[in-house]
């Protein structure tokens, strides 16, 4: 009978390091979050004045990830031609379960004033340029968000045109 030296004990204990440390990378990238799917289920018209009026927008959040992902609040905004015509904020609890989904509803005021400002910008760049900004809350921290685009209003016009 061979008995195992004090070398082959550590070629032994570093080896089996070695493969629980691969083992634990793949683990590690198994808990890479994927971003949520959102899209717009509905929007609501709450109420009009001589000013702008106030309304909401109901977002589906899908999350393809394993886990629940979940905040205490986010603070939002919506930029569309260079002019801030939405800002809010929700200070509720919101989850997603995983690999499920849930509806987000954000509560938002509009001016007219914010749309005559952000038309002529619009029309003058051809563009209308869109950016979606803002921070979610969660227990241990912030996390910024951004999502931007724009529609080419010449190409719009075009299409609409090819349609008539």
């Amino acid at each position: 009978m061979r008995m195992f030296s004090v070398r082959n004990y550590w070629v032994a204990t570093l080896i089996l390091c070695i493969f629980s440390f691969v083992n634990g990378c793949t683990s590690v990238r198994q808990l890479a979050t994927q971003e949520p799917k959102i899209s717009i289920q509905d929007l609501k018209i709450n109420s009009l004045s001589w000013s702008g009026f106030t309304a909401q927008i109901a977002l589906n959040v899908e999350n393809p990830n394993s886990f629940a992902l979940s905040a205490t609040g986010l603070d939002y905004a919506l930029r569309f031609a260079d002019v801030e015509i939405i800002k809010g904020s929700k200070n509720e609890q919101i989850s997603v379960p995983g690999l499920g989904s849930s509806v987000v509803t954000l509560p938002f005021e509009i001016t007219y004033q914010s749309l005559l400002d952000a038309i002529p910008n619009a029309i003058q760049s051809q563009t209308a340029k869109y950016e979606f900004s803002g921070n979610l809350y969660t227990d241990l921290f912030k996390l910024p968000f951004q999502k931007s685009g724009g529609l080419d209003l010449h190409a719009l016009r075009n299409k609409l045109i090819q349609i008539q």
